[in-house]
């Protein structure tokens, strides 16, 4: 890596999308943020990352989720799932966690990161507040998730740019 490379990732924006078990939604979310990132110029340099509330280190991504993000052209197969830690919350600048029940046990490990934690469809001002988990449900109920995530995404997306727009 050079220095210039190294030096846009430490002022790169970090987004830490959090969910239940990091196989389903956030990393959903991340791979979403990541391809809409790669197709938008005007956007500020953002890393993704994304983590689980309850995950088991290492478990794989859902088949089910992976075939939805396949249609959108998205390879997100190689994911395994990260348990959230407090450096991960130290590191982020932005938690958006799926759901307002995940940002309050979020917030019951750790208050310190109050100021820039919440619910990621509360953050953009967008209804329903949460997110549906898919987890054990049917590939259509994946695809309504990741539909719901992409509209989510694009909305945050505009929302920096706005925000950059104005600075």
């Amino acid at each position: 890596m050079n220095n210039q490379t190294k030096s846009r990732e430490e002022n790169s924006l970090k987004v830490l999308f959090v969910c239940t078990g990091n196989t389903c939604r956030s990393p959903m979310a991340q791979a979403i943020a990541e391809k809409l990132q790669s197709e938008d110029a005007q956007l500020p340099s953002i890393k993704y990352c994304s983590a689980g509330l309850m995950a088991f280190e290492g478990d794989s991504i859902s088949p089910l989720a992976v075939r939805v993000l396949s249609e959108s052209g998205i390879d997100f197969s190689q994911h395994q799932a990260h348990r959230l830690t407090s450096e991960m919350l130290a590191q982020a600048d932005l938690i958006l966690t799926m759901t307002n029940a995940q940002r309050n046990a979020l917030l019951e490990l750790d208050d310190s990161q109050i100021a820039k934690t919440f619910v990621l469809n509360r953050y953009i001002n967008v209804e329903p507040v949460d997110i549906a988990d898919p987890f054990g449900g049917s590939e259509e109920t994946y695809r309504q998730t990741a539909n719901a995530l992409h509209n989510s995404i694009g909305e945050l997306l505009e929302k920096f740019k706005n925000s950059l727009a104005q600075d």
